[in-house]
This record gives C-alpha cells, sequence and structure tokens, in this order.
C-alpha cells in the first residue's frame, strides 16, 4: 500500500517522466518488495500464497506455498530473508537453490505471532514486526 501511495504521488509530481507500465496484474493482494541489485525484485503474493520475482523480462512465480510470506528482504549473501506470517516464523530462503533455513520461530518459548515486516541493519542484525492479524487464537505472545 505504501509503494501504490508512493507511484501515486510521484505520477502527480514533475518527478515521474515517461509512460508507466503495469508489468502484472494476477495477484490480490501484494507486499514486501526487495530488489536483489542483479535486477531482480522479489515481492509477496500474500492471498495467493506464492513469492513473485520479475527479471526485468518477466514476472513470475519463484515460490509456492511461501508460508503467508509478506516481508521480504536481501542479506548479504544474496539469500531472501522472509517474515513467513502464516508459519509463524522468519526463514532465510537461497536464491540459489531455495533452501530454507528457520531464523526464528519462537521468542523466549513462545511461538511468534504473524512476523510482518523486516529489516537488515549494517551488521547483519534483523529485525522484524511480530503483529497479530485477524482472529486471535493461538496466540502465545500477548506484545
Amino acid at each position: 500500500m505504501i509503494i501504490t501511495l508512493l507511484v501515486c504521488a510521484l505520477l502527480q509530481s514533475d518527478l515521474v517522466a515517461g509512460d508507466v507500465k503495469k508489468l502484472a496484474g494476477d495477484m490480490k493482494f501484494t507486499e514486501g518488495p526487495v530488489a536483489d541489485g542483479k535486477g531482480k525484485v522479489y515481492y509477496s503474493d500474500i492471498p495467493n500464497n506464492r513469492i513473485m520475482v520479475w527479471d526485468g523480462k518477466e514476472n513470475k512465480v519463484w515460490l509456492e506455498n511461501s508460508g503467508g510470506a509478506n516481508g521480504l528482504k536481501i542479506d548479504k549473501d544474496g539469500n531472501l530473508v522472509v517474515c513467513e506470517g502464516g508459519n509463524r516464523r522468519i526463514t532465510r530462503i537461497s536464491t540459489a537453490d531455495q533452501k530454507v533455513s528457520i531464523l526464528a520461530d519462537t521468542y523466549e518459548g513462545k511461538k511468534l505471532n504473524s512476523p510482518n515486516d523486516v529489516v537488515i541493519d549494517a551488521k547483519g542484525g534483523i529485525y522484524f514486526t511480530d503483529p497479530r492479524y485477524g482472529k486471535r487464537d493461538g496466540m502465545e505472545l500477548d506484545k
């Protein structure tokens, strides 16, 4: 939503020149766009439970059954760090072979709520938000 608002604001300003091109339209609700520095942009298609990728030429499904992927970031090694809200965990997925490593799924022995957004600092530290959307049953962390 923030990206959509930013694009709308830019389109109404003098900062954007030229045509705007629609790249895809078969998604329901997208989040977490992140560029890998090599020409690819990854983003979550939450209701369809997948991660998409735009490679500069085409838009395609990169990963099915994404665990409700939401926020995404690329780490220093080029891996995708993913907030899997549906699976209630933070994972690292290799962009080379899609191997998944769980980075966090509990805090103080309690299951995470619904990891949402993520940032990685200059030293590689990972910070994420963990709200709970919708029903609160099964929630172990109150904050």
